[in-house]
């Protein structure tokens, strides 16, 4: 069997995302990237998918598709994230809707897709990313973003992820 891990990792443009997939590269890793900025990395054992998470049906395809290409998925690293730093009475509509597409729908996606796969061979991990600001409830951030992030938070902690077993870990940077 091989011990190549095939990681899907979500925001791999820039930042963490990014250094989240070069470090699994490093490691002798697959790792199938995603983001709705052309690929930044260029390796032999990384592929692109450019992709808006909110959108159901290309995060369904990138999925399928690295099932079909690897046979699997062994981890997902939900990071994709957007932030609005505006007061929540600034806030407009449309912020506070990208702002839950990106952060919740986006990551219960993946989550959902990623897990349909790892609990056909039951194994795999799933760790959702969110933010140091969410417990700290640091005052100038839109309570929008709260909101978002804390509904990420509970869906981590779902019963319902325990069906893929092991539950997705939330893990605040």
């Amino acid at each position: 069997m091989s011990k190549t891990r095939i990681v899907v990792v979500t925001g791999t443009s820039r930042g963490i995302g990014r250094g989240l997939a070069a470090y699994f590269l490093k490691q002798g890793d697959v790792v199938c990237g995603c983001s709705r900025k052309p690929a930044t990395l260029r390796h032999k054992n990384y592929r692109h998918s450019l992709l808006d998470v909110a959108d159901e049906k290309a995060v369904v395809a990138m999925i399928r598709g690295v099932v079909a290409e690897y046979g699997r998925v062994d981890v997902l690293l939900n990071n994709a994230g957007i932030a609005a730093m505006n007061h929540a009475l600034l806030t407009p509509g449309s912020v506070a809707r990208a702002i839950f597409a990106t952060n919740f729908h986006g990551t219960f996606l993946f989550c959902r897709e990623a897990a349909k796969a790892m609990l056909r061979r039951k194994t795999g991990r799933i760790v959702n990313f969110a933010t140091v600001a969410t417990p700290l409830l640091v005052f100038w951030i839109s309570n929008v973003l709260f909101a978002g992030l804390a509904a990420l938070g509970m869906m981590s902690k779902s019963p319902v992820w325990l069906l893929s077993s092991p539950a997705p870990e939330r893990v605040i940077l």
